[in-house]
């Protein structure tokens, strides 16, 4: 899917909704048949590993590896022990890297 219309006419307000980053004030927002604003950190999680976003600023974390970048969208499906793993690449880690 894509959204797409004029600055302020709500498509980043309507992307947060879907994923459970933003509580609607009125109304409800389901997901996967999933009422956002009653889920439980669980189930949230679950709708929120199976409904990725996008934007234009792409919101990458510089000094990670490019390998950690990509795979930040599949942290959800990873243990917190194992996402807890990622650190900065350090200085030279390029130079490693080719040998």
């Amino acid at each position: 899917m894509a959204l797409v219309g004029p600055s302020g006419a709500g498509k980043n307000t309507a992307l947060r909704l879907s994923t459970g980053g933003l509580r609607p004030t009125k109304g409800t927002v389901k997901v996967l048949g999933r009422d956002l604003d009653r889920a439980t950190p669980d189930q949230l999680r679950e709708v929120q590993r199976r409904v990725g976003s996008v934007y234009q600023q792409f919101n990458l974390v510089g000094p990670l590896r490019v390998v950690h970048n990509v795979n930040a969208g599949r942290l959800g499906w990873w243990s917190r022990g194992r996402a807890g793993g990622l650190r900065p690449a350090g200085r030279g880690s390029h130079r490693r890297a080719r040998r």
